[in-house]
């Protein structure tokens, strides 16, 4: 119905409250609501709660454009955010799913920039706004969520539904505010604003709770994380160097791990080869970049020699179908591994028993490397 209203022959800003005013009146009624324990516990106003989070989605889900994405905004924010929180904190809190899966998917959809729908004016602060709100959202569900979860000693008779679902959510939604290009990330750190590091923190936890055969098994939780990694990577690489040296072995092998996993491939490789170039260009100073990285090499010297073998065995070996990305990372793991690449280079000659098939091998890796320069730069 709004679909027809934003792009038919209605004017969407004349029939845009009238439109929404039943939704309106059901939000206000759900936040007049004192008791916490009712909201969640009593059917009628639980499932009056639900609906209207379904029909939120569905409503920002067809604001394609940046004036319908404005208008639904001005229109949620600030008057309907504080009900929402207190549902997430509320319904997180006793583990609430049928609250918190349409809750969370709603701003999952809300922070969705595909198509470009999320374009604020340069003197709006709004596009900051929605990410604080985000991450509290994403902070409380996955607080709660955890100690839960670890109350139970980390196990359960529906991990899916306990954990893993409203994980992948929190993922995704976190994945998709970064890489929808309508946040300055430098102003949190500039101001003193916490929002992106407690994002952050939480959803590292909450994806580490999930063992790694699981994250890979369930394609909408595998999707979710590498995405996030991938976006991690890309643009906040130096908060990933950060990290406690467990949870940043834990994100390299993971991205080795996906190598071979048909449907995050691409965001892996992208990702390695994001950390590497980092570790190339920061390794040119004395910075504590350069620092970190190396504190983490020096405990674990073999992590990115291992992903590079990985890469070099899946182009050989395996058949893919599409090897130009596979092979993307190559030159940034051989630059910053390049006594790895020079021991992996002489294994595999050697490893050749025919003479003609080992002196193809080794032109094929003079080949490879001819003309090569010590850099990263294009020409």
């Amino acid at each position: 119905l709004f679909s027809l209203i934003s792009l038919g022959e209605f004017d969407p800003e004349a029939e845009f409250e009238r439109f929404l005013q039943p939704l309106q009146l059901r939000l206000e009624a759900i936040a007049g609501v004192q008791s916490d324990e009712m909201m969640i516990n009593d059917p009628e106003v639980s499932n009056a709660l639900i609906g209207a989070l379904r029909d939120l989605r569905g409503i920002v889900t067809a604001t394609l454009l940046k004036k319908t994405y404005t208008m639904f905004f001005d229109w949620f924010y600030p008057q309907h955010v504080p009900l929402l929180y207190r549902a997430t904190r509320v319904a997180a809190a006793a583990g609430s799913y049928p609250v918190c899966n349409p809750l969370l998917k709603f701003y999952a959809e809300l922070v969705s920039n595909k198509p470009p729908r999320i374009i604020f004016d340069p003197s709006s602060p709004n596009g900051i706004l929605l990410f604080r709100e985000t991450s509290k959202i994403i902070v409380s569900y996955c607080t709660a969520t955890l100690a839960q979860w670890n109350a139970a000693g980390r196990q359960g008779s529906d991990p899916y539904r306990q954990l893993y679902k409203g994980a992948a959510t929190c993922l995704l939604m976190f994945s998709r505010s970064l890489s929808g290009n309508y946040v300055n990330f430098g102003v949190f750190g500039l101001y003193g604003d916490t929002a992106l590091e407690d994002a952050l923190r939480v959803s590292l936890e909450i994806a580490l709770a999930i063992p790694v055969k699981d994250l890979l098994a369930y394609q909408k939780v595998s999707k979710a994380y590498f995405s996030l990694m991938d976006n991690l990577c890309a643009n906040h690489a130096s908060r990933i160097v950060a990290v406690e040296h467990d949870v940043f072995v834990h994100i390299v092998s993971t991205l080795q791990e996906g190598l071979s996993v048909s449907d995050v491939w691409s965001h892996c490789t992208e990702a390695l080869d994001h950390l590497s170039e980092f570790r190339f260009r920061s390794s040119m100073k004395d910075t504590q970049n350069s620092r970190n990285f190396a504190a983490h090499l020096e405990r674990s010297p073999n992590l990115f020699p291992t992903c590079l073998e990985t890469v070099f065995n899946l182009i050989l070996h395996e058949d893919c179908t599409n090897q130009w990305s596979l092979s993307r990372p190559l030159l940034s793991l051989i630059l910053t591994n390049e006594g790895a690449f020079l021991q992996l280079k002489k294994q595999m000659i050697e490893s050749q028993t025919d003479p003609k098939i080992r002196d193809g091998v080794a032109a094929a890796f003079d080949k490879l490397m001819g003309d090569v320069q010590p850099t990263l730069e294009s020409k």
